[in-house]
């Protein structure tokens, strides 16, 4: 099989520059999680439940606790089904164009799925979102919130508020095509 110059061309350019793309996402989003764009102190958590013991990936790779997310802010995450699920990917995009009513709250916006770092990842640039999806492959968030469906072994949708301390305040379970969450998730964080 003869392969034409430009083919090569574009191969070559998907090949090289679809990782450095991932890359500075991933860094990014990293970054815009480790807080390093507030202004205070961490606040300082006094018992360690399960639920603050779980950790997610970013999609850079690296892991964090649950109260590294946005430390010292109001912290909505979107659970995704699934990261080929047309619904989620829908709010996702929805969320991102309204990106800049997040940011007046002072509060975050992070999706979250049980895909790869590498996968979420790959959709942030395919959806071009302007925030990151965090991983939990072994569930242990999601088990601790009881968002997962054992017996369909896959992940029920929802959205998760954390307060200012990254405990869990609110658990929203399920999301269909008709719903528009987004209302009550710039609703919240306009609450402070």
């Amino acid at each position: 099989m003869i392969i034409k110059r430009q083919h090569w061309l574009l191969a070559s350019l998907l090949f090289v520059a679809a990782p450095l793309v991932g890359l500075a996402m991933g860094a990014l989003a990293g970054f815009y999680l480790n807080g390093h764009d507030v202004d205070g102190d961490r606040p300082a958590l006094t018992e360690q439940s399960p639920l603050e013991a779980a950790t997610v990936t970013l999609p850079n790779g690296s892991e964090v606790g649950l109260d590294e997310i946005a430390p010292g802010r109001v912290t909505a995450i979107v659970v995704m089904k699934d990261v080929t699920c047309p619904v989620c990917q829908r709010q996702l995009r929805a969320l991102s164009h309204r990106m800049h009513q997040v940011q007046q709250t002072g509060g975050v916006v992070v999706g979250l799925s049980d895909a790869s770092h590498c996968a979420n990842r790959a959709l942030m640039n395919r959806l071009g979102l302007n925030f990151p999806i965090l991983s939990d492959r072994d569930h242990s968030l999601l088990n601790a919130l009881d968002m997962t469906l054992p017996e369909r072994a896959h992940v029920m949708p929802g959205v998760i508020i954390l307060d200012e301390e990254g405990k869990v305040e609110t658990v929203y379970k399920g999301r269909s095509p008709g719903q528009h969450q987004e209302e009550m998730i710039l609703e919240r964080l306009r609450r402070r």
